[in-house]
């Protein structure tokens, strides 16, 4: 999952893993057929580089109570593109937040299978810390009454203390951003595309503010 708020460190199991420990979890991100939970799990027993450059498909069916199917046969040649990624991330002021660490937003643990790693530009561990929240989402072609309605809500959440939680596609989302950053607010897009590009040019003027 990718989020971005409005640079931190890199959360994760620990308060601020290392290069290696990041890249290590990045590489078993890569491993798609194990869930967060057997993720996590893998990550405990080898959170290195030299562990994860060993691993064998034995040592990933281990952590699984299921027989798994489409167990690479080399997990660790994930990690050429986690050192890539983790550079990428690095220049970009982003990080990651480990499935299990104390800034890992609580809710979302309760869904089936979360994400092991939510990928993040900005501030957005600190924003976790906010007391309140709100999520808007809507239509991509509002009228003008709820183009209006979108930004007030915004707007008005941000007065009083809240952080606007929504996707940046255009119409609702979008309005909602606009009228909490116009409050002096703090906001927090989860986006589909990834944090590292964005899909409308639009998107990508108001991420910027």
């Amino acid at each position: 999952m990718h989020v971005e708020g409005k640079a931190a460190g890199t959360d994760g199991h620990c308060s601020e893993p290392d290069r290696d420990l990041l890249i290590a979890a990045l590489a078993i991100d890569r491993i798609g057929c194990l869930t967060a939970t057997e993720k996590l799990r893998l990550f405990d027993r080898t959170a290195d580089v030299e562990a994860v450059a060993g691993l064998t498909p034995c040592a990933v069916q281990a952590v699984s109570s299921r027989r798994l199917r489409a167990v690479p046969e080399e997990p660790g040649r994930f990690l050429a593109d986690a050192e890539r990624e983790r550079s990428r991330l690095t220049q970009l002021g982003g990080g990651c937040i480990l499935y299990g660490s104390g800034t890992y937003p609580p809710l979302l643990t309760a869904i089936y299978d979360p994400p092991f790693l939510l990928y993040y530009r900005g501030n957005y561990p600190e924003l976790l810390c906010t007391a309140e929240h709100l999520s808007v989402v809507g239509t991509r072609r509002p009228s003008g009454a709820g183009r209006r309605a979108a930004f007030e809500m915004g707007f008005h959440a941000a007065r009083r203390g809240a952080t606007v939680v929504s996707g940046l596609a255009r119409g609702v989302d979008a309005e909602a951003h606009r009228g909490c950053l116009a409050a002096g607010g703090r906001t927090v897009a989860v986006l589909g595309t990834g944090v590292t590009r964005s899909t409308r040019r639009r998107a990508c003027r108001l991420r910027g503010r």
